[in-house]
């Protein structure tokens, strides 16, 4: 049976906690101690029962609780969500207006909000179509919002979308194909957008890339050549007659040196003391853009000899103009198609370091950035001790 008025006036003049059926299915008056009555409307959902706070009476009358009451058991019953529902209860009690909101109806409107995939539809034809040149590019941006959103998110009023939903959606393309992954957020959000500037949805609910699931990074190094090898491609690259003399001196000088392949490449005469024995990098010319010297082997000087009398005349000590970055990366695939050239400085790193050469002088050789504690103590750039370093690395590469 319905509460009636007096029935409610001597629940609260009971002052006890109690919860009092109203006869509507759901409804509850629940009187506190203090006297305070409040509508609550308790309705299970996915195995658990959930209040719903309707309002408080005397202000909340009992015909519109009963009424609110069966719209929320209806919109429960629909599959809408408890939160969403909630939050449309702070906004109205209107059975027509709370189904308005909750299914992404604007109030002020007769006409329902579009869907996510009626607003992507309109995004493609008036935006995305005209402004893609290529045309299966522009078919794969349609095709990947269809395939991985569309399920999902595709019959979602715009305006009812919630960030944790588009995530869910994206997890496992974000997750399992990067570059999809990346594309098809960054469509998502140029839809919702559209969506904003249209008056469908207040907001972009779109997550920022910081809010998609952290991937777990595999990081894969150069492969490197083995020490013991390195004899082999010393043999090998200076008695191949198919080498040119830069790739030749190029790849001879990177194994002797531990230098990176752009540093070989651009090195210039004027970078040479051949009287002192010593290779200056400008700062511009490094990674770490510090200016870096390098003591150069007896075989590293008779190799740069061996080039001077074909570019001697010119500024680079490769030829001019300075070989393309691909003539060393052929030349060392033609030995080992695993290798590259970055792998030769690892050859190096991993035979100083079975050898026991100081990790401090090591770094120094291979031109690392140090520490800023280390760099503000470690004034000295300890080449003698890098020059007996490479002379012994020289001897292991060209005497076995």
């Amino acid at each position: 049976m319905a509460l009636r008025y007096k029935d409610l006036e001597a629940l609260s003049a009971r002052q006890i906690e109690v919860w009092a059926p109203d006869g509507t299915p759901n409804l509850y008056a629940f009187a506190r101690s203090t006297g305070r009555i409040t509508w609550v409307a308790r309705i299970v959902v996915g195995g658990k029962r959930v209040n719903f706070t309707i309002g408080p009476w005397p202000e909340v009358k009992a015909e519109a609780a009963r009424a609110a009451a069966s719209a929320i058991k209806g919109l429960v019953k629909a599959g809408h969500g408890v939160q969403t529902i909630r939050n449309a209860l702070a906004v109205t009690l209107d059975p027509i207006a709370l189904s308005q909101i909750v299914t992404g109806e604007r109030v002020s409107s007769r006409n329902a909000t579009p869907t996510f995939r009626e607003a992507a539809t309109k995004w493609f034809e008036e935006h995305a179509s005209g402004g893609i040149s290529n045309d299966d590019y522009r078919r794969q941006v349609f095709q990947q919002v269809r395939d991985h959103a569309f399920p999902a998110l595709g019959e979602r009023p715009v305006n009812a979308l919630q960030r944790s939903e588009i995530v869910d959606a994206l997890r496992d393309v974000w997750l399992g194909t990067q570059t999809v992954g990346k594309r098809l957020r960054s469509n998502i959000e140029r839809i919702l957008d559209y969506a904003v500037d249209r008056g469908w949805c207040d907001f972009n609910p779109c997550p920022p890339v910081r809010s998609m699931p952290s991937r777990v990074r595999i990081i894969r190094h150069h492969a490197a050549l083995e020490p013991e090898r390195a004899a082999e491609l010393w043999r090998w690259s200076t008695a191949n007659p198919d080498l040119s003399a830069p790739a030749r001196a190029g790849l001879s000088l990177a194994l002797l040196t531990g230098k990176r392949s752009g540093e070989i490449r651009l090195m210039e005469w004027s970078h040479l003391d051949l009287k002192r024995c010593i290779w200056t990098t400008p700062a511009l010319g490094m990674k770490t853009r510090k200016e870096h010297r390098q003591p150069l082997s007896t075989p590293a000087l008779a190799v740069i000899d061996g080039i001077r009398t074909e570019t001697g005349r010119h500024r680079y000590v490769l030829g001019e103009p300075p070989p393309h970055e691909n003539v060393l990366f052929n030349a060392i695939k033609r030995f080992d198609p695993s290798l590259t050239v970055h792998g030769l400085r690892a050859c190096l790193g991993s035979w100083m370091a079975e050898s026991g050469v100081r990790k401090m002088v090591a770094d120094f050789v291979l031109a690392h950035q140090p520490r800023a504690l280390d760099a503000a103590y470690q004034r000295s750039d300890l080449l003698e001790e890098r020059r007996d370093v490479l002379e012994k690395w020289a001897s292991y590469v060209t005497s076995h």
